[in-house]
């Protein structure tokens, strides 16, 4: 049941997407940017101070791994900044809602239909519902709504491929484990700016 609220709660992430709607892109960085030094230092203390992590590690959307490991929001919000600082602005907004929409659909497909592992805890199945959530709401947004008009099916569809790909990620650095919520929307961005030339 965590899981699932964990999910819930990321796709607060879908918030700067609506944001970026109404915000040009400096002022958006700069929001950014003090959501990602304050996560910073609440990691600090987390880390400097045990007590603090013990009740982090009670909280709904906090994982038993983040007590040695940098939590996954702020893994989230790092890659939600870079997304907006590297990328114009729809591969950005499509990147991020890669990363909100994907990663949590590939969660919840996985336990409940996941049979077929192909790293850790990451199934078959799981990708797959993380492919097609990306795709069809890649598809969806390029379709119907601007600033995403002009957006071709092709880069929407490597860019499905590239999140995807990456949800299936988990390096780890030292003591750290680089999770996938780091990589899923700067792949996607990427792979998305190279097709389309944006």
């Amino acid at each position: 049941m965590g899981e699932f609220w964990r999910k819930v709660y990321r796709m607060f992430g879908l918030v700067f997407v609506f944001a970026y709607l109404f915000i040009d892109r400096n002022s958006l960085v700069k929001i950014l940017l003090a959501v990602v030094a304050l996560l910073a230092f609440l990691e600090f203390l987390r880390f400097k101070y045990p007590k603090i992590t013990k009740e982090y590690i009670k909280l709904p959307i906090a994982k038993e791994k983040e007590r040695r490991n940098i939590s996954g929001t702020t893994f989230f919000m790092v890659s939600v900044f870079l997304s907006v600082l590297l990328f114009s602005k729809p591969i950005a907004m499509l990147s991020i809602v890669f990363l909100t929409l994907g990663d949590a659909v590939a969660a919840l497909a996985g336990m409940r239909f996941g049979r077929t592992i192909i790293t850790g805890s990451k199934s078959f199945e799981g990708s797959l519902a993380c492919f097609i959530a990306c795709l069809v709401s890649g598809v969806f947004l390029a379709t119907l709504f601007e600033p995403f008009l002009g957006i071709s099916f092709m880069v929407v569809f490597l860019g499905a491929i590239a999140a995807t790909i990456a949800e299936l990620v988990s390096v780890k650095i030292g003591k750290f484990t680089i999770e996938d919520n780091l990589v899923i929307a700067v792949a996607a961005g990427l792979v998305m700016s190279i097709a389309g030339g944006l």
